[in-house]
């Protein structure tokens, strides 16, 4: 079972890191989400992630923290696409909200998992940055439960045929 946790080493907290990866980074947009990246190399591959939610986009704190929880939920399910044998390499990233009306979990998490599976290989030989279509990304992950499509309600359909 893998350790689907988000311990403090896994998020982005320096003052200097954070200053290195706006001013120096690469960024890229999957709606709803901005992203901004840096990678160095390292003898320990690790990922650090920060989480931002503007108050330009987001006036009131509760709406803030419910997206930013929905991004964090996402990651912490998903990261084990960064679970990779390769080069080691440091990837610094952050995941900035960047859309004034409030998203579904399902639409954050697809954007978390395009963005996630863009830098699956890095630090291989032959990494590139490319669009990764939905379909090849979801054929190369095992199903979750919480994945898959809801049942339909049985009970409906019961009633439904009882009327005449």
């Amino acid at each position: 079972m893998t350790d689907r946790s988000l311990p403090r080493q896994e998020r982005l907290r320096s003052f200097g890191a954070i200053r290195r990866l706006f001013e120096s980074g690469e960024s890229g947009f999957v709606y709803p989400l901005r992203y901004v990246w840096i990678a160095e190399a390292d003898e320990i591959p690790s990922v650090e992630v920060l989480f931002s939610v503007p108050k330009k986009f987001q006036k009131r704190a509760n709406k803030r923290n419910l997206q930013r929880r929905r991004m964090k939920e996402a990651y912490r399910l998903n990261k084990e696409i960064f679970d990779r044998e390769g080069n080691p390499v440091a990837l610094d990233l952050a995941l900035i909200y960047s859309s004034k009306e409030l998203t579904p979990y399902r639409v954050i998490e697809h954007a978390v998992q395009k963005i996630m599976c863009r830098f699956r290989h890095y630090g291989d030989s032959s990494f590139e940055i490319t669009s990764v279509t939905w379909k090849d990304y979801y054929c190369s992950l095992p199903l979750r439960a919480a994945t898959r499509r809801p049942v339909p309600n049985t009970r409906s359909k019961r009633c439904a045929s009882t009327v005449p």
